[in-house]
């Protein structure tokens, strides 16, 4: 909400000195003022938009072409006022004493505050983050929830948060389904109670508060580290799952590109005891699941990766060839954040996944 506000008052400050270069020129009939004013309203409105549209949007060019276009309105502006100033003929008018009046000048204000009032009351039926703390396996697991419907569940990735790995998607799904995002042991704001992480106890502590909140069977969207979870739940957990989405995942350490398992080797050997360390040993897990557990996971999966990914793509393929009632999607020009990188392409296909019959 807070960055909603801003960007109204982002919005209204565009506004308020288009206004200003608009009554310098409507004074003194110079040009320059005219395009200025001009500027700062094209900017003005953009903010608006930038605001109000999908979060997602603000990667795709059109924004930074409207900006663009303002600046280079300013641009010209300026060159302009250097070759005018050169010239015989002058762009400057005497004032004809024609004033604005006070309706107008009351239409003009309201005109620029109206954005504001518009983005904060946008910013307030925007999901905000609902954090809370269940008690699970004797310590405070957080889980943030958003929206309303078919509950689904996001779960992110080794050494990242609910923000880190899925700030692209919550705005998108929140408004079809009640989102529930949940950061594992050692993450994000839920503390660091074990010795040793497995994924095994990881999907026991998610699957616990997932009961604990009457939650399934739900939809289950994972990437990396959440997306084995994901698969461990929908193996150990049937009731619990209608629909997976897993990306970038490995069910053994072979999975795994060889210079990654290899600097994982060779970070594991220091025999550390942080967060970091535990994950890295969590990495080279031998086996999560085998070809066999996989064939028993009866709901549908989709299976995602990038065509970059640090995942062996005949692994991903192998995962997809195993799982009963599987599809593949391969991410062409992308890496292993598939969820950030690929957000335009990967969420309308998640949606659709999630609600064929």
């Amino acid at each position: 909400m807070v960055n909603q506000l801003l960007a109204g008052a982002n919005a209204m400050a565009c506004f308020v000195s288009g206004l200003f270069f608009w009554k310098f020129w409507r004074r003194e009939r110079d040009r320059l003022f005219a395009i200025f004013a001009a500027a700062f309203w094209v900017l003005g409105v953009n903010r608006i938009l930038m605001a109000v549209v999908d979060p997602a949007h603000e990667y795709r060019t059109w924004p930074y072409v409207v900006r663009l276009g303002a600046f280079l309105l300013i641009l010209a502006a300026i060159i302009d006022k250097n070759r005018s100033r050169n010239s015989p003929e002058s762009h400057r008018r005497p004032y004809d004493g024609s004033a604005m009046t006070r309706p107008r000048v009351h239409a003009i204000l309201l005109a620029t505050i109206a954005p504001s009032v518009v983005l904060a009351c946008h910013a307030c039926a925007t999901p905000t983050p609902a954090g809370h703390y269940a008690t699970v396996s004797g310590y405070g697991m957080y889980y943030e929830e958003y929206g309303h419907g078919h509950p689904l569940v996001l779960l992110h990735g080794g050494l990242n948060t609910i923000a880190g790995s899925f700030s692209r998607q919550i705005p998108v799904f929140a408004r079809t389904y009640r989102v529930i995002a949940i950061e594992q042991v050692g993450h994000g704001h839920t503390p660091d109670a074990r010795e040793a992480f497995t994924y095994t106890q990881m999907a026991d502590d998610t699957a616990a508060l997932l009961r604990q909140l009457n939650v399934g069977p739900a939809d289950l969207v994972g990437w990396s580290d959440g997306g084995i979870i994901a698969l461990v739940i929908a193996r150990r957990y049937p009731d619990l799952v209608r629909r997976l989405v897993v990306s970038g995942v490995n069910v053994d350490v072979d999975g795994q590109q060889p210079e990654t398992v290899q600097s994982l080797r060779d970070a594991a050997s220091s025999g550390g005891v942080t967060v970091t360390d535990k994950v890295h040993q969590l990495w080279l897990t031998p086996v999560v699941l085998t070809r066999s557990d996989l064939a028993q996971i009866e709901a549908r999966v989709l299976v995602v990766a990038g065509d970059h990914d640090v995942i062996r793509l005949e692994h991903t393929i192998e995962i997809f060839e195993s799982l009963p009632s599987a599809e593949l999607c391969i991410l062409p020009a992308t890496g292993h954040d598939t969820f950030q990188s690929a957000a335009d392409v990967l969420n309308p296909l998640i949606l659709r996944f999630l609600g064929d019959a």
